[in-house]
């Protein structure tokens, strides 16, 4: 309460250190209640607390005594009392509070701007003020759609007995109307205090008027509260696709569990089954010479579908290689790298029925190596972490293949563990140059389906059909043996194309001389030496490696329907968004723009609009004639993290990332979700 120290503050003649204040005015006397002992006088750095709280006429208080607790005792001119509400006594319009103040106490002529604002005896428990359930305002009486809430931003004082809830953008106002809001606590969500206590007057609903003078602003708001995958419009349709879990009980959205599998590119899975094995092996890329390899392995050589979405955006957390014979000799490299990528190439091996030569000679690795790939690559396993082999560590894949680790991840703390997203959903570049398209040809014919069952183009094979593309540096070492050889198998017999592998590898040239390879300094491809001639080699072609991958769940991705703002040309502010994130854990959001939806039939089933069934593991429509398509606000049809950028944009559309923390298996949450604009 606001009030006015009139009277004279003197010394309690009975209490040591105790003041009396012969008269304070309370104000308009709305939310006037005499105060109890232990409320709280504050005035600037001064703070005291009632030990006796007077009598109380109309708005005039007298006889109230305190003692100071801090900052000197109080004096005569303005301050605040702190008092608790009574559900049973006080004002409805008095629980909360305004900054700044409104025109006239408690809540009538409240700035569009202003923070609505709740006072608490002792301290909150501030995970249990949650924004759009036990703390909201809503431009309609007892709750409302998900376009009726105030999106803002809450905020709690340090000592946790103030939050403030701040509107993202002033609350929609027209000059010479004094529109109602709403303000409610409680509720389904009881508020606590640190130990646990509920509060025992909940849940109250309140409200207050807008200045009337204050300029017109016009202002929307969407919130997604998680309640269900129909959040809008009650129509049945699902405003979500993707990888999540729905808790609707708790109106949460949360990452897919995190899990973890290996995948094995052996001649136990059907594509790699008809390659030809080259019984010999090849020392690459373990050269004590110094070595620098790009190989690949498909989504079908590891057994996996093209549009299985389970096993999209998986995340590599190791590698393994096949020694010939099951066999390894003990080696140690002191430095050795790891990088991996999205390949830019997506190889078919498919043979030609007329010339038994490859269709698609063309589809394969390149001999410069930054073209291979799609995307930046992500190191994963440092030089200076070097590369111990140990027979000790062989084990057998699920098909019964023996298999040596790769050093990535292994003998590392759990939070220096490296990780690598495959088949991303968020990379946008499409690739697969040179090639039939996903699925590729020979995938086709080796499952007997036609070659016209084409899901994507060549050139136009988006992150999930592309290849894992892993490169190797192996750097000169004058202790190493470089005794082993990797099993790999040819693609074709026919040809040394397309290529599944591009390598620099050091050795004896013909003339007997040693000729060292850093691989750092290698750009583009020169191939190795023969052994026992000592002949340069091509520099890529045809070899597969044998292996396996071990995969785990760390990220999950999911897209809305296009949500429709009503504006012409709205401008954002950036979302508020309520998560739960243990240790180690994110969610990032992420928002692209279009002017207008085309085609297809609104409000019909799959229709983008309003339904999110009709979307692609990419937010896209998988059948635009059917469902409709977006024109791209500016003819941008990427993804923004900031809101803000795509101000002027009608409808929205949202995709949000979950990273999992892969060693304890912590998983994020969002609560709600909320969007604000003005018109």
């Amino acid at each position: 309460l606001g009030v006015d120290l009139t009277g004279v503050i003197q010394p309690d003649p009975l209490v040591s250190g105790g003041l009396i204040v012969t008269s304070a005015n309370l104000g308009s006397g709305l939310c006037a209640v005499p105060p109890a002992v232990g409320d709280l006088l504050r005035q600037g750095s001064s703070v005291s607390v009632v030990y006796q709280g007077g009598s109380l006429t109309g708005t005039v208080l007298s006889g109230l005594a305190v003692r100071p607790l801090a900052g000197g005792p109080p004096t005569a001119g303005a301050a605040t009392l702190s008092v608790g509400y009574d559900v049973f006594t006080s004002v409805p319009s008095c629980f909360v509070d305004f900054s700044p103040a409104p025109q006239l106490e408690p809540n009538r002529g409240v700035s569009p701007t202003s923070s609505v604002r709740l006072h608490f005896s002792e301290p909150m428990d501030p995970s249990t003020l949650i924004p759009f359930e036990s703390f909201e305002v809503t431009t309609v009486a007892s709750g409302g759609g998900p376009g009726d809430s105030v999106v803002g931003e809450l905020s709690a004082s340090p000592d946790l007995s103030r939050f403030d809830l701040t509107p993202l953008v002033p609350l929609s106002h027209q000059a010479g109307s004094a529109e109602t809001y709403f303000v409610s606590i409680g509720g389904a969500a009881p508020l606590t205090d640190l130990a646990g206590n509920a509060l025992l007057a909940a849940p109250l609903e309140s409200s207050f008027q807008l200045l009337p003078s204050a300029p017109t602003g016009l202002a929307g708001q969407l919130v997604l509260d998680f309640s269900s995958l129909d959040m809008i419009g009650a129509d049945g349709l699902s405003e979500l696709r993707g990888q999540f879990v729905l808790d609707a009980q708790n109106e949460s959205l949360g990452s897919r569990p995190v899990s973890r599998f290996q995948v094995a590119a052996d001649r136990t899975q059907l594509v790699p089954s008809v390659m030809v094995p080259f019984t010999t092996g090849v020392q690459t890329p373990l050269s004590p010479l110094g070595s620098k390899l790009q190989s690949l392995w498909r989504y079908a050589d590891l057994g996996l579908d093209l549009l299985d979405e389970s096993t999209t955006n998986v995340d590599v957390e190791g590698l393994s290689w096949a020694p010939i014979g099951g066999q390894v000799i003990s080696d140690a490299f002191d430095e050795f790298s790891i990088r991996l990528g999205h390949a830019s190439v997506l190889p078919d091996e498919a043979v030609s029925q007329f010339t038994l030569l490859p269709s698609y000679p063309g589809s394969g690795l390149g001999t410069n190596y930054a073209q291979n790939y799609e995307d930046a690559p992500a190191l994963v396993h440092d030089r200076s972490q070097g590369y111990v082999l140990s027979p000790a560590d062989l084990f057998l894949s699920a098909g019964g293949t023996k298999l040596l680790p790769f050093p990535m991840n292994r003998g590392v703390a759990p939070e220096d563990r490296r990780y690598f997203t495959w088949r991303d959903t968020a990379l946008e570049a499409l690739g697969g140059a040179g090639g039939s398209g996903a699925p590729f040809d020979q995938e086709l014919m080796l499952n007997g389906l036609p070659l016209s069952n084409k899901e994507y183009p060549a050139g136009g094979v988006p992150s999930l059909g592309l290849p894992l593309l892993m490169e190797f540096r192996c750097y000169p070492s004058g202790s190493a043996l470089g005794l082993n050889s990797f099993d790999i198998s040819l693609a074709i017999a026919s040809s040394a194309r397309p290529n599944f592998r591009a390598f620099s590898t050091g050795g004896f040239n013909s003339s007997g001389i040693a000729v060292v390879k850093d691989p750092d300094l290698e750009s583009v491809a020169t191939g190795g030496f023969a052994a026992g001639t000592g002949q340069p080699t091509l520099p890529a072609e045809s070899s597969f490696y044998i292996g396996a991958v071990d995969l785990v769940t760390r990220v999950s991705r999911v897209h809305s329907c296009w949500l429709d703002t009503g504006a012409s040309a709205p401008g954002f502010a950036p979302p508020a968004a309520d998560a739960a994130l243990p240790p180690g854990c994110e969610v990032v959001l992420a928002f692209r723009g279009a002017d207008s939806l085309q085609g297809g039939t609104a409000g019909g089933a799959g229709y983008i609009g309003s339904d999110a069934s009709g979307l692609d593991a990419y937010g896209d429509p998988r059948d635009p004639l059917q469902s409709g398509s977006p024109a791209f606000h500016n003819g941008d049809a990427s993804w923004h993290e900031d809101l803000t950028q795509l101000s002027g944009a009608r409808f929205v559309q949202l995709r949000i990332t979950f990273i999992a923390e892969a060693v304890s298996g912590a998983t994020p949450a969002l609560d709600s979700l909320g969007l604000a604009w003005t018109e």
